[in-house]
């Protein structure tokens, strides 16, 4: 919901300023299944967080498995070698921290709005040439 605030209430004043607001919003395919679990435990580091709970986490998160049931029968379980489990309570946070300096490389062009892998690039000016061709570097205008 902050997001979705943040970003209403800056397209209301792009138009209050007579400005055009263009906007890229991604979903990344896939993206708690590539998440590297030693670059995400590096970066909770360079957060400070206590290496206590990041030692905690990673452990977690680290080598889980599933386990298939169909009927009466039951496979061996199986190990998942990468990513954040699917529908943890964690998996959200713990992808925003693995993203966090997303923000440092695009901040310096446009806004930057994210909910776990839902990012929402946003800039707003007077003229659309500069937006496509200097901000977002499409160059589509010739």
């Amino acid at each position: 919901m902050d997001s979705l605030s943040i970003i209403t209430t800056d397209i209301r004043i792009a138009f209050k300023k007579k400005q055009f607001l263009v906007g890229v919003f991604l979903d990344i395919a896939s993206a708690y299944d590539h998440v590297l679990v030693p670059v995400l435990r590096q970066k909770m580091l360079q957060l400070s967080i206590p290496e206590k709970l990041v030692r905690f986490v990673c452990n977690a998160v680290s080598n889980p498995y599933i386990i298939i049931r169909s009927q009466n029968t039951e496979l061996s379980p199986r190990s998942i070698w990468r990513g954040l489990p699917q529908g943890s309570v964690l998996s959200p946070l713990l992808y925003n921290i693995y993203t966090y300096d997303l923000e440092l490389v695009v901040n310096s062009f446009c806004q930057v709005l994210q909910y776990a892998d839902d990012v929402a690039l946003y800039f707003s000016s007077y003229s659309i040439e500069e937006i496509i061709t200097h901000k977002f570097g499409f160059g589509l205008l010739g």
